[in-house]
């Protein structure tokens, strides 16, 4: 299940910070933890996020090692806050949630998502992990195409 915010929290000072999934991203690919230009699972994102707070250092005391948990939306929004954005963690405004009572995602999370291939899952290769793409094969005749990696050339099982 796609949570909307994460905390990482400083047991010493009870420093918090808060990170939507475009923060999380940036967090993970700036580490080296993620490639550029990959869309992993939910899931993968949020074991890298967990793990990688063991590492990050408090912005106030300097500590190493950070707590992560979920944000309770629920009690922002009892309290009049605004909604936020399940993909990029920003608040939805008020006119979208008029029109829109029941959306969870902000209008360019939402324009962004329709314009993606409406695909099955990407598949990956089993070689490198980069996700699979439509190669032309080689011959003459009906042409026909195949599931190639385009970082190593691994051609994908049937």
């Amino acid at each position: 299940m796609l949570v909307e915010r994460w905390e990482l929290r400083c047991p010493s000072c009870d420093d918090i910070q808060r990170y939507g999934l475009q923060d999380i991203v940036a967090l993970l690919t700036s580490q080296g933890k993620l490639r550029k230009d990959k869309d992993p699972p939910w899931e993968l994102l949020e074991e890298l996020f967990r793990l990688a707070a063991a590492s990050l250092s408090c912005g106030e005391c300097g500590r190493t090692g950070l707590g992560v948990s979920r944000e309770d939306d629920l009690e922002d929004e009892e309290w009049g806050a605004p909604r936020r954005c399940e993909v990029c963690g920003q608040p939805i405004p008020m006119e979208r949630m008029e029109v829109f009572p029941d959306t969870r995602v902000c209008v360019s999370c939402k324009v962004g998502d329709e314009h993606r291939p409406v695909d099955d899952e990407p598949q990956y290769c089993s070689h490198c992990g980069a996700v699979l793409q439509m190669k032309l094969s080689g011959g003459s005749g009906i042409s026909r195409y195949r599931m190639a990696c385009p970082e190593c050339g691994n051609r994908a099982q049937s």
